[in-house]
Parts: C-alpha cells; structure tokens; sequence
C-alpha cells in the first residue's frame, strides 16, 4: 500500500491490519499500551494507511525456535484520521531530519538500552534525554480485547509443526533449478556480503515498478499463501492473480513468443504458482533499460494455463526427486540448471550443469 508518499507492506485478514510480533520477553496484555507501546503505534499506522479503525496483534513468546506462548488481541481506536495525520508527521520529521542530515530532533528511539547495534557501534549520538509529547495514537486508543481461541489455535499449530518432518520444497525456486537446491543444501554456505540500506541497493527500475504497483487500490498487490503443504514461501499476486516482474538489460523488449522461447523458465515457475494457489491466469511484467531518465519500457503478458495439472504432476515429480537425492546424494537425477546461471553459480563444475554461453535476461 502507498499513500502519500508513505508505504506499508501490510498483512491483511478480511481487510483487517494484522501485525505478527516475536518477543523474548513476557507479554502483558493487560498493560499492552504501557509495555508494548511500539506495538500499538506501527498497528495503529497500518490502519491509518488503510483507513482502519481496528486491527490484529498477534504477539508470540520464543526461545530459540520454540513457540512458548501466543496472544492475540484486537485493537480499536476512535478515529483512522488521527492515525493517518501522526504517520505522516513521523514521515515529514524523518525527511527533515534526511534533509538536514542531523537526527537531533527526532524523538527519542524506541530500542534506547534495548540492545540497539547502533549504540553498540557509536554510530548514533542518542542520549535517552531527547524530547517526544504524548503519542496521538496511545491517546486515541479505544479498547483492547484479547482473542483466547486465536492464541491456543496458533499453540496448537506451533506443537504440530514441531513433530512435522523437515519440509523438502522450502521455496518455488527449488521446484524451477533442483539441482542449485540440492547444492545449497548439502555444501557449506557462501560467506556473508555486508548488505548496505535498501534504498541504496535495489534496482531504481524494479523500485519505479513496485511504486506503480502499489500506487493501485489497497488489496491490488499482495502475498497470498499456498493451498500446498510446502513450500511455505507466499505468492505474490496481483488483482488476485500470480505475478513475476523481471528486468532486461536492454532497451528493446522481445515479442511475447521471444519470451516464452527464449526464457521459458517465467512460464513455468508462474505455472507452479497458480498450482500452489489453484488458479489458472497469471501476469508477467517484463521492463527494460529507459534512455536517460525517460519512460521505462515495460510489456505485460497474461497467462492462461488451462489446466495448471501438468504443472502439477511436474511440481510431484521434482519435489520425489529432489527428496530421494537429499538421501542418496546422486544429483545426477535432478534437472540440471539453464547456462546462463553457470557464470554465478559457486558450485560449478561440481554440480555438472552445462556451463553458460553468451549474456541471457534473468
């Protein structure tokens, strides 16, 4: 969802905000606004974004990868106006703060003493002294109403996930290069690259698409989970249907016959997503490289899988494989990778996938 310049990727249920949190420490629900005001305040803007006037908190009590304890409470507020008014203050504070390039009059942070890394680092230069009035949204605060069924349903499925075998699929990816999941799996994991902020490292044309997508109506572009058992990774769609975007590096777009000869392999990872959500239509958006900072070129292609089964039946088959090599360890039965990963790939010439030839679109 964006709105004014502000942008949410916000779970919804039946178009209620629904916020997941993750906590070590004990949860009190009594006292939720008081102990877990920052909980309160990012659900809080997810329903001013939205227009809301109430949203779900689902809090969740772990050690280590254990579930020990869930509540979930609904919250209301009194006026979604309010809401939205104090985010875009937040907003419009922050982009001074950019601006001016001193944060001194932002409020004081949240995680001060929480174990904040850039404390820890001397990054910051926060002191705990900095000022902040009354937060808008805890005032506007209506109820809090805790939902006992919802918490012991997510217990109960938190025991049953415990005693469920290790998942084969873990996401789409593995379904569309097999060979690269076996070799993830199996070898040591490549080193670390030090990430640097999103907004310094995403593809500006992969952002200017995003934006345009979420600029639609609140619902158009979402994640929605698949019908399947695994993977357990979320589709995301488009006005209810599976979409992918990709980017060329050219400034001319193929034809939709180019495309499907020439990467089929947006057909069919679009065509495992409509089996894990059982639809039968699906978008492609194919960008290329803009001149200077004109238009991007985009072409959108609609896809009719009538019926999705073989994909299907071609999901059952490289999800057996994939699990009878993670035993035996031959993955000389497994689909070898396309040549254009060859050049990336840190697992050549072990996995014995032909090596690439030539420049090809991701």
């Amino acid at each position: 969802m964006r709105r004014e310049g502000i942008i949410g990727r916000i779970d919804a249920l039946t178009d209620v905000p629904v916020e997941l949190k993750t906590t070590s420490g004990p949860i009190d629900v009594d006292d939720l606004a008081r102990a877990r005001p920052d909980y309160v305040e990012q659900l809080g803007m997810y329903c001013g974004l939205l227009g809301r006037p109430a949203g779900r908190l689902s809090m969740f009590l772990t050690r280590g990868d254990e579930l020990v304890d869930a509540h979930v409470v609904d919250i209301s507020f009194h006026d979604p106006a309010v809401l939205w008014a104090e985010a875009q203050r937040r907003a419009q504070s922050l982009r001074t703060a950019w601006e001016e390039g001193r944060p001194t009059e932002l409020p004081r942070c949240a995680w001060f003493d929480r174990g904040c890394e850039f404390r820890r680092e001397r990054v910051c230069s926060c002191t705990g002294a900095e000022g902040g009035g009354p937060s808008p949204i805890l005032e506007g605060l209506a109820g809090i109403v805790e939902d006992r069924g919802a918490g012991e349903r997510w217990r109960l499925a938190a025991r049953a996930r415990e005693r469920r075998a290790p998942l084969v699929v873990e996401r789409f990816r593995d379904l569309l290069y097999p060979r690269q999941a076996y070799f993830e799996r199996t070898r040591p994991p490549a080193p670390e690259e030090r990430v640097g902020l999103p907004h310094a490292t995403s593809d500006p044309i992969r952002t200017r698409l995003f934006e345009a997508l979420e600029s639609g109506a609140p619902g158009d572009l979402a994640r929605h989970a698949p019908r399947t058992e695994e993977p357990e990774e979320a589709v995301p769609v488009y006005r209810g249907m599976p979409y992918l975007l990709r980017v060329w590096r050219t400034r001319t777009l193929p034809s939709a016959p180019e495309v499907r000869v020439r990467q089929p392999q947006y057909a069919i990872e679009l065509g495992f997503r409509c089996a894990a959500l059982g639809e039968n239509h699906a978008w492609l958006f194919v960008a290329g490289q803009p001149e200077g900072s004109g238009p991007v070129p985009l072409r959108v292609l609609s896809y009719s899988f009538a019926p999705v089964t073989p994909f299907a039946r071609l999901w059952r088959t490289r999800a057996r494989d994939l699990a009878r090599t993670l035993q035996d360890n031959d993955p000389s039965r497994l689909s070898p990778c396309p040549g254009w990963m060859a050049r990336d790939c840190r697992f050549q010439p072990e996995c014995g996938c032909p090596p690439g030839s030539g420049r090809l679109q991701r």
